[in-house]
């Protein structure tokens, strides 16, 4: 990760894959996302402060956790496919009730 950070390369840790650019905002290191429960702790608070910023829009939300962005190519496209795997995970979820 430090040859990454070195050159200025983007890069995801974790289960969350949660971006570099994330741990100066949040001041914690990189090797802290590698403990799976720190990890998803991370995930978590980042998601719900989009959320707070997006006004509830989780579309919007997913762009920013994704790219640090309200609006942007990228992070719509990652908020369409995390919508459109929540929503197959719920069809299956549903199945079993």
């Amino acid at each position: 990760m430090d040859y990454l950070e070195e050159r200025k390369i983007s890069y995801d840790i974790g289960l969350c894959q949660i971006n570099n650019w994330w741990l100066k905002k949040l001041n914690i290191k990189n090797h802290e996302l590698l403990n799976p429960k720190k990890n998803i702790f991370v995930a978590a608070k980042i998601y719900n402060e989009n959320v707070k910023i997006c006004k509830g829009n989780i579309y919007c939300a997913l762009s920013m956790y994704n790219t640090g962005k309200k609006k942007s190519i990228i992070g719509n496209k990652y908020a369409k496919r995390v919508i459109k795997i929540r929503n197959k995970i719920k069809k299956e979820v549903e199945k079993w009730n």
